[in-house]
């Protein structure tokens, strides 16, 4: 059966979805059960994990958005908010004021291309199952 959810809540399900894969690893779970049937149980999570990436992956490779005049897919906007975070992380212990007038720019860039990230994870939609 198909599901059908949008890329913030295949998010949230991934992040699920590997608690629970750890809770099957950790005898503390509170379940007196074979190792066989939580190696099983691991198995299935595994499998629901890599399709719901791989489905994440898709939808970022299909949908674009714009920013500032440019359009991008969300796969290239998540990896220019990476790249701005690594080059803001550089720039964090200067007392340069053309380097920190250049931090407070990048951060002010950032900061937008999260909220058009963060907007279209809850606008798109992914097809899962």
């Amino acid at each position: 059966m198909k599901t059908q959810m949008t890329i913030a809540q295949a998010r949230a399900r991934i992040v699920k979805v590997h608690q629970e894969i750890e809770c099957t690893w950790m005898r503390s779970c509170g379940r007196k059960r074979t190792d066989a049937d939580e190696a099983g149980e691991r198995l299935v999570l595994v499998d629901e994990l890599v399709r719901l990436k791989l489905a994440v992956l898709a939808a970022n490779l299909a949908h674009t958005v714009d920013f500032g005049g440019q359009r991008m897919t969300l796969a290239e906007a998540l990896m220019r908010k990476d790249e701005l975070k690594s080059e803001l992380r550089r720039l964090r212990n200067t007392d340069d004021l053309v380097r920190i007038r250049r931090r407070m720019r990048l951060w002010r860039e950032r900061e937008r291309l999260c909220g058009l990230i963060d907007e279209a994870n809850s606008r798109f939609h992914i097809h899962f199952g």
